[in-house]
């Protein structure tokens, strides 16, 4: 706290509910956090004029979950779909003078934000499950047969967004002639984002060069692990042990990713079993983002749920299939309300950013949406896919939101990552930099 204070800005820990929350009256889960945050920005405008510091300049910053929770707060501002939680908790709706108060942000600082829920189990099996055969993958399994249909059903998923680039090129996937739809400008654009990142990172660093891997938690016995390379060229050797994927150039110090599957196999293998963020059987730690009731967690992603519906006579050909894995447990579910009243549909849209971003969803341009964004995450994460960041990017320039900072942080994985210096000093600085006085 004394690095905010000291570099004259004002520090606030509002303290959100979050997944693992747990007051013995709480109903539900998200969008609690987001609706607590909220309020804490709306307590700050209520007593605006007894506080230090600007309540019009407020930026929030967060990794993981939190930066999540960050990400949703700053592109849901003032949404009419948080008036009904905001007004269960008493937030302060009004000023003293009966002027209403807003919840929208100035700024977000997000590292490795996991969003975009309701569409991770598919974006995470195209990117990286497509390319894995172990586990929950392997053949004989119902579950890599369920791998294969999620991630066949991203690409029309992403297609619909209507994404663009930069230059405003359409960013659509289209088919191969292997794997699943590993081609089109989209795919383009991927691969340009993992070559830009490994670029900045030759870039920033000398060789000889350490590379350090972190180890579990204490009494896991897994321990971190340290390796030098000497050369540029030794450590190009090491990313093509498997296969070639990298090409380098010594002259213009610039390296060229060829291809999606390389980069996965060497850098970002999938940690997570299928069905990463909804778990057919609620196992994973998004189904308790998403918990109707305590300990209750919850299905809550309707594409999930489409895959499943589609093929379940399929799946049910294997031997580890479940009759309570099906379609039905989601629509169970689904048709559950909270304790406002709200069905799993509405907590979904008010928990995804793009629902506010894209024009794709009845959310578009009805919130209002931070105007200034810088946005880091760990290039090998396997907790969720590159795409997750890589559209929220997209979107928010889409957007006109003009000030976005996107950066993919080479060799570093689930972690407030940054290209060099400090994360506490780099964001200070950054808040200096679209924050005037």
């Amino acid at each position: 706290m004394s690095a905010y204070l000291e570099a004259g800005l004002i520090y606030v820990w509002p303290g959100l509910r979050g997944r693992d929350s747990s007051t013995g009256t709480r109903s539900d889960a998200a969008p609690w956090g987001v609706t607590d945050l909220k309020a804490a920005v709306r307590f700050l405008r209520y007593n605006r004029n007894v506080l230090p510091g600007s309540t019009d300049d407020i930026v929030l910053f967060g990794m993981s979950g939190g930066g999540a929770q960050d990400t949703v707060a700053g592109t849901s501002g003032d949404s009419p779909l948080y008036v009904p939680y905001l007004r269960t908790i008493g937030a302060a709706m009004e000023d003293g003078d009966g002027r209403p108060l807003s919840d929208a942000v100035a700024g977000v600082m997000a590292w490795c934000p996991i969003t975009d829920l309701h569409e991770a189990n598919l974006s995470y099996e195209w990117n990286m499950g497509q390319f894995a055969s172990t586990g929950t993958r392997a053949s004989t399994t119902w579950t890599s047969a369920y791998s294969a249909d999620l991630a066949k059903a991203w690409p029309k998923y992403l297609n619909r967004l209507g994404l663009r680039d930069e230059q405003g090129e359409r960013l659509e996937l289209t088919p191969s002639s292997s794997g699943t739809h590993l081609a089109g400008s989209y795919y383009d654009h991927l691969i340009g984002v993992i070559t830009t990142s490994l670029n900045n990172f030759l870039s920033d660093n000398t060789f000889p060069y350490t590379i350090t891997t972190m180890g579990g938690p204490p009494g896991s016995g897994s321990t971190g692990t340290s390796t030098t390379y000497e050369t540029v060229d030794d450590y190009i050797a090491y990313l093509n042990s498997a296969s070639t994927w990298v090409t380098y150039d010594a002259t213009t110090n610039t390296a060229t990713v060829s291809g999606l599957e390389g980069f996965v196999n060497s850098q970002k293998n999938a940690n997570k079993p299928v069905g990463a963020f909804d778990g057919y059987s609620r196992g994973q730690g998004e189904n308790s983002v998403f918990a109707m009731g305590l300990d209750l967690p919850s299905h809550f992603a309707p594409l999930t749920r489409d895959v499943i519906k589609a093929n379940q006579t399929a799946y049910a050909t294997y031997s580890d299939w479940r009759a309570d894995y099906g379609f039905a447990a989601y629509d169970s579910d689904f048709a559950k309300k909270d304790s406002v009243g709200k069905d799993i549909v509405w907590r979904g849209e008010a928990y995804n950013p793009l629902y506010f971003l894209s024009p794709a969803f009845d959310g578009y341009r009805q919130s209002r949406v931070a105007r200034h964004w810088r946005i880091r995450t760990g290039i090998m994460q396997g907790d969720t896919a590159n795409t997750t960041e890589i559209n929220l990017a997209l979107a928010l320039r889409n957007y006109g939101i003009r000030d976005v900072d996107f950066a993919t942080v080479w060799a570093e994985a689930h972690t407030m990552a940054e290209r060099t210096g400090d994360p506490t000093a780099n964001f200070i600085t950054w808040v200096k930099s679209v924050i005037k006085d």
